[in-house]
């Protein structure tokens, strides 16, 4: 990142791994931020993106660290928008599911 501060990849990787290392609340920003990014107008003349670094990977990430913080109403909206970026995942649509059916308020 010293070398490379806009690199929206490595920002993904540092965002994992404050998450790995019980850092949500640093964590956090990057993923909004990656979130905000629309996947498909973004360009950088460098680097070449997989569009899940601004969508599935992000989305998910986000509704493990709302998870950790005890938000099972945000973890669920995030990992449901990781579910429309991959329908196809039984992960994502079991970890909405559990965080909708153990919410105080379900």
């Amino acid at each position: 990142l010293a070398d490379h501060p806009t690199h929206r990849g490595l920002h993904l990787a540092l965002a994992l791994q404050l998450f790995a290392n019980r850092r949500e609340a640093e964590a956090r920003p990057l993923v909004e931020a990656l979130l905000r990014e629309d996947a498909e107008r973004f360009f950088d003349p460098l680097v070449a993106y997989d569009k899940r670094v601004f969508t599935e990977l992000p989305a998910v990430l986000l509704g493990d660290i709302l998870l950790r913080q005890g938000d099972r109403t945000g973890a669920a909206a995030a990992y449901l928008r990781a579910l429309a970026s991959n329908p196809g995942s039984a992960e994502y649509r079991a970890k909405a599911a559990l965080c909708v059916a153990i919410s105080p308020t379900a």
